[in-house]
C-alpha cells in the first residue's frame, strides 16, 4: 500500500511539474455566427445577477438602449431611460459605482448606486486631467485591484507626438473607493516596443481574472487609411499580473477585420471582454459593415475564446 502511495504522489508531482513548466496556452477566439444587435455601436457590457447588460448608441440616432440576456447571445432591447451611459464596478465597501467624463468642465464625475441598476450623482470631481492631456479623456477604464485601490486606465496622445496613443494609468489608492485619482503613468502599455504598432493602441476595457491578473483588451487601427475608405481594426490582448502597473502582450491577432467572412467589415471599434458562467471570454465589439446598397452602419457582433 505505501508503495502505491508514494508512486501516486509521484505522478501527482510531475503532473504539477509539466503545468507549471508548460507554456500557457495561447488565448484564441472564434467570430460567433450573425449579429447580436443590428444599428448599434458603442457596447458597454457587464453582468448583474447571472443576467448580461450590453447598454449601446442606436446607430444613426441620437439615443441610448440597453439589452439584456441570459444567454449571452440572444438580447431583448429597449430604451435606456437614464444617462448613465457607462459601465460600473464594486467598490470594497460594496457600493456600485460608474464614471463618465464632463466634455463641460473637463473633469471626471461618477455616480453610485446600492443595487447597480439606479444611479446618482456623486458631489466632487474624482479626477482632473493632467496638463499634458490638454483638458480631454478619451475611453476608458477601471477596475478594483487585489489591494482594494481603484485603477482607471484612459487614452490619450503621446507627449512626444500628438498622432499616437497612449494608454495612461490613473490611481485611487485602497481605503478611498475610487474617490480621488492620482496619474502614475503616461503611457503604461509603452506600445513602442511593440512589434508592427506605429501609433499605439485604442479602446481599452479591463477585466480582472479569477487569479487576480489584469486582462486588458485594446485595438490597434493597422492602417492610415481610416474607415470606411480603408479598413482597420485589429484586438490585442495584454496582461498585468501587478494590478495594472504593467502589462505584457499576451496576444497580437485576437481578431482583425479581415478575420470575417460572413459580411465585410471596414472597422473594428470599442471591444469590451466579459467572462461567461461557463469560464469562457467573450469579446462584444462595435463592427462598421457594409450594406447591399453599399452604404456603411455599424453593428454590435461578438467573439468567443476557444
Amino acid at each position: 500500500m505505501k508503495k502505491i502511495i508514494v508512486s501516486t504522489g509521484i505522478i501527482v508531482l510531475i503532473i504539477l511539474v509539466i503545468k507549471i513548466i508548460s507554456p500557457a496556452r495561447p488565448l484564441q477566439f472564434s467570430i460567433d455566427p450573425g449579429i447580436r444587435i443590428q444599428s448599434a455601436s458603442n457596447p458597454i457590457a457587464y453582468q448583474i445577477d447571472g443576467k448580461l447588460y450590453l447598454k449601446y448608441q442606436v446607430a444613426g440616432e441620437n439615443k441610448n438602449a440597453i439589452a439584456i440576456t441570459e444567454n449571452e447571445t440572444d438580447f431583448s432591447k429597449s430604451n435606456l431611460a437614464s444617462n448613465n451611459f457607462h459601465t460600473s464596478i464594486t467598490l470594497p465597501n460594496g457600493t456600485y459605482r460608474t464614471y463618465y467624463f464632463d466634455m463641460t468642465d473637463k473633469v471626471l464625475l461618477s455616480e453610485s448606486s446600492v443595487d447597480g441598476k439606479t444611479y446618482s450623482l456623486d458631489e466632487g470631481v474624482r479626477y482632473t486631467p493632467a496638463v499634458e492631456d490638454n483638458g480631454f479623456m478619451g475611453v476608458f477604464t477601471f477596475f478594483v485591484d487585489n489591494d482594494g485601490g481603484v485603477v482607471l486606465l484612459y487614452n490619450n496622445s503621446d507627449l512626444e507626438n500628438p498622432d499616437e496613443v497612449v494608454v495612461r494609468r490613473a490611481y485611487s489608492l485602497p481605503g478611498d473607493n475610487g474617490e480621488n485619482f492620482e496619474l502614475e503613468n503616461f503611457d503604461v502599455l509603452d506600445f513602442h516596443d511593440v512589434p508592427d504598432v506605429d501609433d499605439g493602441f485604442r479602446d481599452p476595457d479591463a477585466i480582472v481574472l479569477p487569479n487576480g491578473n489584469i486582462r486588458l483588451i485594446v485595438m490597434h487601427e493597422g492602417s492610415k487609411i481610416k474607415a470606411p475608405l480603408g479598413q482597420t481594426g485589429v484586438l490585442y490582448s495584454f496582461i498585468s499580473t501587478d494590478g495594472g502597473k504593467s502589462f505584457e502582450l499576451e496576444s497580437n491577432d485576437l481578431v482583425s477585420w479581415d478575420d470575417f467572412t460572413e459580411f465585410e467589415v471596414r472597422a473594428l471599434n470599442d471591444p469590451k471582454i466579459v467572462q461567461l458562467a461557463d469560464g469562457r471570454f467573450r469579446i462584444y465589439v462595435a463592427a462598421m459593415i457594409t450594406q447591399e446598397d453599399g452604404s456603411v452602419e455599424y453593428s454590435i457582433v461578438s467573439l468567443t475564446s476557444k
